[in-house]
């Protein structure tokens, strides 16, 4: 069986690099019903990992779309970043396996949960040597009501921030099971009041690249 006809030159969107090129390539071969699998020739081109070169504007406007809203559909993502569908979707792709996008999550309302109670717990350690941290990090990855926890320096070692039911079930957490965690020197609470903001991930200037 014969390779199905392509077109004998492939438009190239305006920024895209020559590999982007060879996907269309693939794509058409797909498109036109190309039964049998055919080992690609070598490329030419030397291809460098998204992680060792400079974010263009449109790898940029990307994220920050996705940052924003991780539901949009790549035709509407497509649109605001300003280039056609393929190779939007090959963009995302690339920033996925490149490590840039860590995963997507439902933003959830945790008082119609019934989680009425957010504090942040500081934790101070009798021992600080590796494999004593490593142990409580592993402790806390198996804790549900620890929803983030970060390592310091100074004189607090973590930070915890949980999410309770009620005061009581977040005082019983406390006491009966993170000040009972063996190694756990020091144990200081703060009831969150109200959030003023919430706003995960990171700034992103659009207009850099």
């Amino acid at each position: 069986m014969g390779l199905p006809h392509c077109p004998a030159s492939l438009p190239v969107e305006k920024g895209e690099s020559a590999v982007y090129g060879w996907c269309k390539i693939v794509e058409i071969l797909l498109l036109y019903g190309a039964t049998r699998v055919y080992k690609a020739p070598a490329s030419p081109f030397r291809v460098i990992s998204v992680e060792h070169h400079k974010l263009d504007a449109i790898d940029l406007r990307i994220l920050s779309e996705l940052q924003d809203n991780g539901r949009i559909t790549n035709v509407e993502l497509s649109r605001r970043a300003k280039i056609t569908a393929p190779p939007c979707l090959r963009r995302m792709r690339a920033l996925e396996k490149a490590g840039y996008i860590q995963g997507y999550h439902a933003d959830l309302d945790a008082k119609a949960l019934g989680f009425e109670v957010t504090g942040f717990v500081f934790v101070g350690l009798a021992s600080q040597n590796d494999a004593d941290l490593k142990h409580f990090e592993e402790r806390v990855r198996s804790w549900p009501q620890v929803r983030e926890c970060h390592m310091l320096s100074g004189e607090v070692d973590f930070l915890l921030k949980c999410v309770a039911t009620d005061l009581s079930a977040f005082q019983t957490f406390i006491t009966e099971t993170l000040t009972a965690e063996k190694n756990v020197a020091s144990v200081k609470t703060a009831l969150v009041i109200h959030a003023t903001k919430n706003e995960p991930g990171v700034p992103i200037d659009t207009r850099a690249g």
